[in-house]
C-alpha cells in the first residue's frame, strides 16, 4: 500500500520574517513537531522527506502535528543541511583553479 504525499503549503495567514509570523510569535519548529507527534526529529525529517521506512501510523501521527502547528520547514536550513543551493551571502563555488 502507498502512503499518500504530504503536502506542505504556505497559506496567506502565516506569512514569515526571520522565525515568526507577522503577529510575532514563533513558528513553529522541527522539535515543536517531533514533541507534539510524539517521536524523534529524524523521524519528522523523514516524513516530510518521504522516506519509505516510516510506518503509516508515525506518518499519520506526524502530518496531523504537521498542520495542526501549521509547520512550514525553511528552505534555507534544508539547503544547509544538504549542502546544496547558497546559503544568504555565500559565494558559488568557482571550480579547480
Amino acid at each position: 500500500m502507498s502512503m499518500p504525499l504530504l503536502m506542505i503549503r504556505r497559506t496567506r495567514g502565516t506569512p514569515r520574517l526571520g522565525g515568526q509570523s507577522m503577529s510575532g510569535e514563533r513558528a513553529p519548529t522541527i522539535e515543536d513537531v517531533a514533541t507534539a507527534a510524539h517521536v524523534s526529529r529524524s523521524t519528522v525529517s523523514r516524513v516530510i522527506n518521504h522516506d519509505p521506512r516510516v510506518s503509516f501510523a508515525v506518518w499519520e501521527a506526524v502530518t496531523r502535528a504537521i498542520q495542526e502547528l501549521a509547520y512550514i520547514p525553511d528552505p534555507s536550513a534544508q539547503a544547509l543541511a544538504r549542502r546544496r543551493g547558497a546559503a544568504p551571502g555565500a559565494e558559488p563555488d568557482a571550480g579547480p583553479v
